[in-house]
């Protein structure tokens, strides 16, 4: 919700935001040119922090697929439940 005396400010807030986006964008350009593996976090890990905390990231990034895994399965299954529940079959809640 945007107030209505605003102003100008919040036009130069999203400019200024803009341009430390690009900025950012440009580090990890850098860095990405500076090690030649496959771009993951994984990699980056290691090649700056060490074995120890990509270790740490691989089980962590390994962990969040699985949670994602999880949501989407029971988003798929919600919403096949309520397609076949459109025709009129209503099949158990699980």
């Amino acid at each position: 919700m945007v107030r209505a005396g605003a102003g100008p400010a919040l036009v130069f807030s999203f400019l200024l935001l803009g341009v430390c986006c690009a900025l950012a964008g440009l580090c990890y350009a850098e860095l990405a040119a500076m090690i030649p593996q496959a771009g993951s976090a994984y990699a980056y890990s290691y090649a700056t922090l060490g074995e120890v905390v990509a270790w740490i990231i691989g089980w962590d990034l390994i962990l969040e697929l699985r949670g994602r895994q999880r949501r989407g399965s029971d988003l798929v299954g919600r919403l096949l439940q309520a397609f076949i529940s459109y025709f009129g079959v209503h099949p158990p809640d699980c």
